[in-house]
C-alpha cells in the first residue's frame, strides 16, 4: 500500500493481475479538491531477491486534484446599517428613500475558475433588486425600487436566486421577508365631513345625539383616535366620548330659547406627531 500523512492507507499500489505486478495507483475512496486540493504520497518498489538481499527505491508521486463542479452556490444574507435581519427577517420604515439598502446578501462557491463565477438575482416581479456593492465581489445590496406604503403592503416575501457558470450549472435560493413597518403619515378621515341632525326638544340629560366615526389607516397608537369638541360654549351643552366619539346632550334643549346650534368635534390619532380632523355637526 501507499502511506500518505499520519499514515493512512490512501491507494492501493502493485495490484497483481495474472501474477504480475502494473504499478497502476486505484483510488479507494472518494477524492474532494475541496477538502485537499494537492496529494502527495510515496510509492515503494522492492525487488524479490532473498529477504537479505531485497532491494528498494521509492518516488514521490503528487497528484492534483482537478475541479468538479459538485458545490452550489452558497448564499448569506445579513442586515445593513440600521435596517436588523434576524431569523429570515428584515424590518424597515414605509417612508424609506427609494433606492435605501435593506439587506446584504453574500454569495460564494467552493469550486474554482467558472464553476465558481456566481451571477446573482431577484426571482419574481417585486420592489426591490440587487445592485454589487463597490468594494468587494461577490457582494450585493438588496434595494427598494419605489417607495413603500404600509398601508398598501405590508410584508414582501422575497426569493434570492444564485447561479454559478458551471456545466451543467448548479443553483441555489433562499427567501426572505421584508416587513414594513408604519409611520404616521395619514390624518383621520370623516365621512362626511359635516353633519345635520334633527333633535327633539325637552330632552333628558345624557341623552345621546348621534355616533361620529373616524377612520385612519395608520396601525398602533398612530392610527388610535380620541375625540373632542373645540368650542367652549358648545362643551356647556355637549359631550363626546373620548374613545367612541358618540356624542350626547348635557342639559334639556328648549326650540323656544334657540333652535340650531353649530359646533365641531375633532379626532386626533396618537401617532408622533399627531394629525387632527375636525366634523361639524348641525
Amino acid at each position: 500500500c501507499v502511506h500518505g500523512p499520519n499514515n493512512l492507507c490512501l491507494f492501493v499500489l502493485f495490484k497483481r493481475k495474472n501474477k504480475a505486478v502494473t504499478g497502476i495507483i486505484y483510488v479507494k475512496g472518494l477524492v474532494d479538491r475541496e477538502e485537499e486540493r494537492i496529494l502527495k504520497l510515496f510509492v515503494v518498489a522492492r525487488d524479490r531477491g532473498p529477504s537479505s538481499r531485497i532491494k528498494s527505491s521509492k518516488v514521490l508521486v503528487t497528484i492534483n486534484v482537478t475541479d468538479q463542479n459538485d458545490n452550489a452556490p452558497s448564499i448569506n444574507i445579513q442586515g445593513i446599517g440600521l435596517v436588523k435581519y434576524q431569523d429570515g427577517v428584515s424590518k424597515i420604515s414605509e417612508d424609506l428613500p427609494v433606492g435605501t439598502p435593506v439587506a446584504l446578501v453574500q454569495v460564494s462557491d467552493r469550486d474554482e475558475g467558472e464553476n465558481a463565477v456566481v451571477t446573482c438575482a431577484v426571482d419574481g416581479d417585486v420592489l426591490f433588486q440587487l445592485q454589487p456593492a463597490s468594494d468587494q465581489k461577490g457582494k450585493y445590496f438588496l434595494q427598494t425600487t419605489t417607495l413603500l406604503d404600509y398601508e398598501s403592503v405590508k410584508n414582501y416575501s422575497i426569493e434570492i436566486v444564485a447561479v454559478d457558470s458551471g456545466s451543467p450549472a448548479l443553483s441555489s435560493t433562499l427567501s426572505l421577508i421584508v416587513q414594513v413597518t408604519d409611520v404616521n403619515d395619514n390624518a383621520p378621515n370623516f365621512s362626511p365631513a359635516t353633519i345635520e341632525v334633527d333633535f327633539p326638544e325637552n330632552n333628558y340629560r345624557g341623552q345621546k345625539l348621534l355616533d361620529l366615526v373616524a377612520t385612519d389607516p395608520d396601525s398602533g397608537i398612530n392610527g388610535q383616535l380620541v375625540y373632542s369638541i373645540i368650542d367652549r360654549f358648545a362643551k356647556r351643552l355637549f359631550e363626546v366620548d373620548a374613545n367612541t366619539g358618540e356624542v350626547r346632550v348635557r342639559t334639556v334643549l328648549d326650540r323656544e330659547e334657540r333652535e340650531r346650534y353649530v359646533f365641531c368635534v375633532a379626532a386626533a390619532d396618537m401617532g408622533v406627531p399627531r394629525k387632527t380632523v375636525m366634523n361639524c355637526s348641525f
